[in-house]
C-alpha cells in the first residue's frame, strides 16, 4: 500500500533528510464531492514534472492525503504547485472558510529540523492503514462475488445464516478474492 511505501521512504530518509521538505495536502478534510477519483488524480498530476525530474517522491493514500517529499530548492515551485491545487477546490469549505477551520489545507516540514514529528505522523497513518484491513469488515455483496471466485472461500454463518461482518481469521483481504 502506499501508506507502507510512504514509512519505508521516510524511514530511509532518515539518513538523507538534510535539504529535504514534506508537504501534506489534507484532501481527506474535503466534502466528499471534492473528494472524487478524478479530483484527486488531477491533484496528484500536478507533482508529475517535479517527480520526473527526480526533485521529489509522491505518495496518495488511501484516505485521499498527498504526502510530497522534495528537495528544498524546489519549494517555490513546490508552492506554486499547492496554490495551483487550492484553487482546484476552492469552493471546498477548507479552502474558502480556511482562516476558519481547524485543520489546514497543507502541512509543511522541513524534514532536518521536524522529523520526529514526520516519523510519527506515518507510522501512525501506516499503523490505521494496518488496522483498516484487519478490522474492515466483509460485506455480503463482497462475500458471494467471493464465493463465486473462489468456491473455497472462507465461511462462516450467523444463527440468522447470513455472514458474519468479520472475515474468517485465515483470509486475508486484497483487491481479489
Amino acid at each position: 500500500s502506499q501508506e507502507n511505501l510512504l514509512l519505508d521512504y521516510v524511514r530511509r530518509l532518515e539518513k538523507h533528510k538534510a535539504g529535504r521538505k514534506v508537504v501534506i495536502l489534507h484532501l481527506s478534510a474535503l466534502r466528499p464531492f471534492n473528494r472524487r477519483d478524478q479530483h484527486i488524480r488531477a491533484a496528484a498530476s500536478n507533482f508529475d514534472q517535479l517527480i520526473s525530474d527526480m526533485t521529489g517522491q509522491l505518495f496518495t493514500l488511501k484516505n485521499a492525503d498527498i504526502y510530497f517529499i522534495f528537495k528544498s530548492e524546489a519549494l517555490p515551485e513546490v508552492e506554486t504547485l499547492v496554490q495551483k491545487i487550492k484553487f482546484l477546490f476552492d469552493d471546498d469549505p477548507l479552502v474558502a472558510e480556511e482562516d476558519k477551520q481547524t485543520q489546514s489545507f497543507a502541512s509543511w516540514y522541513d524534514a532536518d529540523d521536524d522529523f520526529p514529528a514526520i516519523l510519527n505522523l506515518v507510522q501512525s497513518v501506516a499503523q490505521s492503514e494496518i488496522a483498516d484491513a484487519r478490522l474492515w469488515p466483509v460485506s455480503p455483496a463482497w462475500a458471494t462475488v467471493c464465493r463465486q471466485a473462489s468456491p473455497a472461500w472462507p465461511r462462516s454463518t450467523s444463527k440468522r445464516g447470513d455472514l458474519h461482518a468479520k472475515p474468517h481469521p485465515g483470509f486475508h483481504r486484497t483487491s481479489e478474492c
